[in-house]
């Protein structure tokens, strides 16, 4: 038990911080926002459609748009793009004025 019990402290701590930063997508109405697993609302519901977290960020729709946020609410790529995949290695396939592209979570 000696042993197990230092090895179980980091563990638990870890998986506790990774719990208290993960944001749920969550719907009031017909707009999206993102709450945290405990159901407190983190950012408000002002988008179209929200997607889930990645490491890169969220994929949110605004206007028919999709652009990325981070965490904050704060956009990491403007709400411009007629399509955006998710951040797979980085790296999204997008959508502009008909034509296909890739794209890192900077833009």
């Amino acid at each position: 038990m000696k042993r197990f019990l230092p090895a179980l402290l980091p563990a638990l701590f870890f998986t506790s911080l990774l719990h208290s930063q993960t944001l749920i997508p969550f719907r009031d109405g017909t707009r999206w926002g993102y709450c945290n697993p405990e159901g407190k609302i983190i950012l408000p519901c002002i988008y179209s459609n929200a997607f889930p977290f990645t490491p890169a960020g969220a994929v949110v729709t605004d206007n028919n748009k999709y652009g990325l946020i981070d965490t904050k609410g704060k956009w990491l790529i403007p709400a411009i793009y007629d399509s955006l995949g998710s951040f797979e290695n980085n790296i999204a396939v997008f959508k502009k004025d008909g034509k296909l592209g890739l794209m890192d979570k900077t833009g």
